[in-house]
């Protein structure tokens, strides 16, 4: 009786801790990433967002009027949801791509990380049609990072570009 119990507090366990690294929405990682904006720049400034959809445009200006863009968003990989941050230029250009949080396979999809990936994504703009160099054998994961850089392309275009034209 006393070794059924033990089973049933260490499933318990278990079943939290997995819910604690694998589904709980921690944000740390992406407030890292925005406090490092915010000490580049005199101001960091929310513009859109869609909860619902997962995603965040933030503004930065820094101290001699440079106006850059970042674009948090999350699409759903082959394992797991995969946050990105778009990085892009006052000039409209994908100037980065940082994956912020992703728990894809170890030894295929989480290679989405690697700067030989992640670097075919600059310089594209919003008329890009959003293909990219898949990772062999992590199509769905790669797929995932595209689709959420060109979202982001299309959102900036759509609260920004937008915006300076009016």
């Amino acid at each position: 009786m006393k070794k059924k119990g033990l089973i049933i507090v260490g499933a318990i366990i278990l079943i939290a801790a997995y819910w604690f690294f694998f589904m709980n929405d921690n944000d740390a990682e992406k407030e890292n990433i925005l406090n490092g904006i915010k000490q580049d720049s005199i101001e960091v400034e929310m513009i859109a967002s869609d909860p619902e959809n997962d995603w965040e445009i933030y503004m930065a200006e820094d101290n001699v009027g440079k106006i850059d863009y970042y674009v948090f968003m999350e699409k759903r990989g082959y394992r797991s949801d995969i946050q990105t941050i778009t990085h892009i230029n006052d000039e409209g250009y994908v100037a980065d791509v940082q994956i912020v949080k992703q728990n894809e396979t170890n030894n295929k999809g989480a290679l989405v990380v690697d700067e030989d990936f992640l670097s075919q994504f600059e310089d594209k703009d919003e008329t890009w049609d959003g293909t990219c160099e898949a990772i062999s054998g992590a199509t769905i994961s790669s797929d995932a990072v595209a689709e959420s850089v060109c979202k982001s392309l299309e959102l900036y275009g759509e609260y920004v570009l937008c915006q300076k034209i009016e």
